[in-house]
């Protein structure tokens, strides 16, 4: 494992807001700050983080999340218009989701089909394939308040199941998709949340607050908390995470431009450096697992070697 990252500043030096890894492992895709001359969303050449293409897409719109669907033919993202959209890479086509309450600020595909998880104005399944709403969180009335703070939610492996956050005070919710009623709570959780995760293979649930007051995690087999000396209300500064694809480590990274990469479940500190200035805003794995990608603040994309 190599203890410095390879690192590259990306040429338009605005804020990486996001970036992921396509399913084949061949290609990242980079949402940042606009700026003039350059578009927002790119892609680059995996391992060598070479610039392949810039996407078209409203160059004035900051870009807040971007992720790619199962299957690698589509991207789904969503910029400062708060407008889910779906990029076809094999027509080169951009459809915007036709939703009853666009206004949304999170967003996460499933493991294994084109449906998404979408959490803004309201807390919906969409399901590409047949392009309509398939779940919405019961009982929820859409928020008409802009700056309102989601109910970020992710679906399990199996697809049959979704947690949601921030949802119910101090508890996580997960349902299952054809049920109404709760079928598990999470307790000793934020009572807002920025971000949460199933890992793949639905042992963990980890979870972001709002507004970076701690960092959370559950052992989904019994609803209880995991590793108290290393996650918990008092251990602030976190921002993002993601688990590896085979849930073997979670990566975190922080406010003030650390990266950690804890392994599951015995909490060993893998990586715990500071390689970026400012925060991290969002960080993945290759799908071997081998390689971790993060940036963040400083527009500098940094590739840690976990082999």
């Amino acid at each position: 494992m190599s203890d410095n990252p390879k690192t590259i500043k990306l040429p338009n030096r605005t804020v990486i807001h996001t970036l992921d890894i396509s399913p084949n492992g061949a290609q990242l895709v980079i949402g940042q700050d606009s700026t003039k001359g350059h578009s927002n969303l790119s892609l680059w050449s995996l391992p060598g983080l070479q610039l392949l293409s810039e996407l078209e897409h409203e160059k004035h719109e900051l870009m807040l999340m971007a992720r790619y669907f199962p299957d690698g033919k589509t991207l789904a993202y969503v910029d400062s218009t708060l407008q889910p959209c779906l990029l076809d890479f094999e027509q080169q086509k951009v459809s915007r989701l036709k939703l009853k309450n666009p206004r949304v600020q999170w967003l996460a595909p499933a493991p294994k089909s084109n449906r998404v998880v979408l959490a803004g104005a309201l807390t919906q399944v969409w399901d590409a394939s047949r392009s309509k709403v398939i779940w919405q969180l019961p009982g929820q009335v859409a928020s008409r308040d802009p700056d309102s703070i989601p109910a970020v939610a992710a679906l399990d492996p199996s697809e049959t199941q979704i947690a949601v956050a921030a949802v119910e005070e101090g508890c996580i919710r997960i349902y299952d998709l054809d049920r109404p009623e709760p079928v598990q709570r999470l307790t000793g959780a934020p009572d807002q949340a920025r971000w949460v995760g199933i890992d793949p293979g639905a042992r963990y649930l980890a979870a972001v607050e709002w507004y970076s007051h701690g960092i959370f995690l559950w052992d989904l087999s019994n609803g209880e908390k995991l590793l108290p000396d290393v996650f918990g209300p008092e251990f602030e500064s976190y921002w993002c995470l993601r688990f590896d694809p085979e849930g073997k480590y979670l990566a975190l990274g922080m406010l003030s431009g650390y990266v950690v990469v804890i392994r599951l479940p015995d909490g060993e500190f893998i990586i715990d450096e500071q390689q970026h200035k400012g925060r991290v805003w969002d960080l993945a794995f290759t799908p071997d697992g081998k390689h971790l990608i993060s940036g963040g603040d400083d527009a500098t994309l940094c590739l840690w070697d976990l082999s």
